[in-house]
């Protein structure tokens, strides 16, 4: 009975094979297009990727093996390339402090030439000073004039014939010169020179502070084992001490 029912609808309504197809084909995804399932399996309307996505996604899915794909040949290479640039960047630090180090030693190796030349200067004229001050110290001695000193004074004048014959004897003439050297404190020598005493000395030095800011303690403590003798004891040449005054002022705008 049921058969006879389900042919009579047949019969009624035939099927189109032709539709049957398409809605078989059109319940098919296409393949233009792609889904992404949610939690629950369905569908969502607004999630379509073009093919484009669709490549690119399984692009990004595809899992390079240990075996030397070429993703992982340009990272080993990029790698290889960013230490070689560090090492070169590290080389060129270093060449550069050295070359710097270098010049900062040949500079101190120039002033220290040019220190030690200004050295030997000085030591080669304080040999010919010293030199000359024993070749006149013993120069005295032999004469035996050397005596105590006096005080600063007037510049000094040898006595003249009429102070000769005043004091009657050669002998008085020569206590009234150093009489004179005393009361004066400096004199002339035979070149010419000026030659201060000591206490002569310390006047000058005094006066020249007033005027000139500098360490007289230091000038006297380079004078020591510079002086001469004058017949009084020892004396100083006025362009020695001139010559420290100088060389203290220096050296004390120097520090300062």
């Amino acid at each position: 009975m049921e058969m006879n029912e389900y042919a009579m609808n047949m019969r009624e309504d035939p099927v189109d094979p032709l539709h049957s197809f398409d809605a078989i084909k059109m319940s098919v995804p296409s393949p233009l297009s792609e889904y992404i399932l949610n939690g629950s399996g369905s569908q969502p309307e607004d999630e379509v990727f073009t093919p484009i996505d669709t490549v690119n996604a399984a692009t990004s899915d595809v899992t390079i093996s240990s075996g030397g794909t070429a993703g992982e040949e340009l990272s080993e290479d990029k790698l290889k390339q960013i230490k070689r640039a560090q090492n070169r960047a590290a080389q060129r630090a270093f060449r550069e402090r050295k070359e710097k180090r270098l010049k900062e030693l040949e500079q101190e190796l120039r002033q220290s030439e040019v220190h030690r030349k200004q050295l030997d200067q000085e030591l080669e004229r304080l040999s010919k000073a010293n030199l000359e001050m024993n070749a006149e110290k013993k120069m005295l001695l032999e004469q035996g004039t050397i005596d105590d000193y006096g005080t600063q004074g007037k510049r000094f004048t040898f006595p003249n014939e009429t102070d000769h014959e005043h004091f009657g004897s050669l002998e008085e003439a020569r206590r009234y010169r150093l009489n004179l050297i005393q009361a004066q404190g400096h004199y002339y020598d035979e070149a010419g020179k000026e030659i201060l005493t000591i206490p002569a000395t310390w006047d000058y030095l005094h006066k020249l502070s007033e005027q000139l800011p500098f360490n007289v303690a230091g000038v006297l403590d380079n004078l020591k084992g510079k002086q001469v003798c004058h017949g009084l004891g020892a004396a100083y040449p006025r362009t020695l001490v001139d010559q420290l005054v100088q060389e203290q002022y220096i050296k004390d705008a120097g520090c300062a």
